[in-house]
């Protein structure tokens, strides 16, 4: 599984969960935190400008300890519809094929 954190100039980071392994909410909260430090090395001066963030609606993700960190960065949710189809909107940009073969169909 792929995890990928991007901007409007383009991908930031990508980070893999490897071993079969499940995203809970202690692993999900560390990777915040990890990416958050990553994303100012990449964008100085970009992270105290509103930051809208996207994800998914599993267990990890609403979790309180996940909206608290989400509250100290002071990053703005962009709510995900609650019955969406597990393609996001999102997916379209990162994978442009994608895109050619839906609007095919």
């Amino acid at each position: 599984m792929a995890t990928v954190f991007w901007d409007a100039e383009w991908i930031l980071i990508v980070d893999f969960l490897w071993n079969k392994k499940t995203i809970t909410v202690v692993y999900y909260v560390e990777n915040l935190r990890k990416r958050s430090k990553k994303i100012v090395e990449k964008r100085p001066g970009k992270l105290h400008l509103r930051v809208l963030f996207h994800h998914d609606n599993v267990p990890a993700h609403g979790a309180r300890q996940t909206r608290a960190v989400l509250r100290e960065f002071r990053w703005e949710i962009i709510r995900h519809p609650p019955y969406s189809p597990d393609l996001a909107s999102s997916d379209l940009f990162l994978f442009p094929n994608l895109k050619i073969q839906i609007t095919n169909y």
